[in-house]
């Protein structure tokens, strides 16, 4: 075999034998399957909770400070009654009770009481403060859950605000919503046709008929500032009725909107 014929031959070999290292280098290494205790040291950490530690020092008691000592509530609606750019109080002490009311004076710092600006000595289950006639005055909706617990029952009350020389004072607008007394737990004001007027939702409860404790109807009220329209309809198969009797089978309680 001459030079030549001897190269031509080791010359494919020796590209067969590097092809054949590269192949065997490019090859997937076995995989390690790690251990429970590696796993979870891999695992990365998520931070659920506080990210320093609770300081006493972030949260004060200030209530005698302001004016609020030995006061309960269970509701509290913090609203510039005056128009003066601070905020005032209204609190109802029981779930059924009278409401108390307090101004914030700035240079004290501290809220004060002052009369009540209803009329009338009245009793409520929740309160909504609202300028539906545009006036820059905050109106009031008087709301009262009418359950058996409640010694004198009443449809909503809609309450028009004023100032009279720099005193809050709140007079009931009479026809003003025109439903009857009904178990309402809470009323959403929201403007849902677009209109620039506020709307009023009912959440209406459960109310007692015949021993039974029946679900009522929510209710959909359209405003035109200090006046209301019925149009629950609206609401779809819930104001549906059967033809026995004036019944709402599809009602559902609500207590919260």
């Amino acid at each position: 075999m001459d030079t030549v014929s001897t190269l031509s031959t080791i010359k494919p070999l020796v590209l067969l034998c590097v092809w054949l290292l590269s192949a065997c280098s490019s090859a997937p290494k076995p995989v390690r399957v790690l251990s429970p205790e590696e796993q979870i040291k891999r695992e990365p950490v998520f931070v659920s909770g506080p990210t320093q530690t609770p300081n006493p020092a972030f949260f004060k008691e200030v209530s005698s400070e302001i004016g609020l000592a030995g006061q309960n509530a269970t509701q509290l609606y913090a609203v510039d009654f005056n128009n003066d750019g601070h905020s005032d109080l209204a609190l109802l002490p029981e779930h059924y009770s009278i409401p108390k009311f307090f101004q914030y004076i700035p240079k004290a710092k501290s809220l004060v009481p002052i009369p009540s600006p209803f009329e009338e000595v009245l009793r409520a289950s929740f309160l909504l403060f609202y300028d539906f006639d545009k006036d820059g005055v905050r109106d009031c909706i008087v709301g009262t859950l009418n359950q058996k617990t409640e010694l004198t029952r009443y449809p909503m009350r809609l309450f028009k605000g004023s100032l009279r020389k720099g005193r809050y004072v709140l007079k009931e607008v009479l026809g003003a919503i025109p439903t009857g007394i009904e178990p309402t737990a809470s009323i959403v004001p929201l403007d849902f046709d677009l209109d620039g007027h506020l709307d009023l939702f009912f959440a209406n409860w459960y109310r007692k008929e015949d021993g039974k404790m029946v679900p009522r109807p929510d209710r959909l009220l359209k405003g035109k500032g200090l006046k209301f329209v019925d149009v629950s309809n609206l609401l779809g198969d819930e104001h549906k009725t059967s033809r026995e009797q004036v019944k709402y089978p599809n009602a559902l309680p609500s207590f919260g909107a």
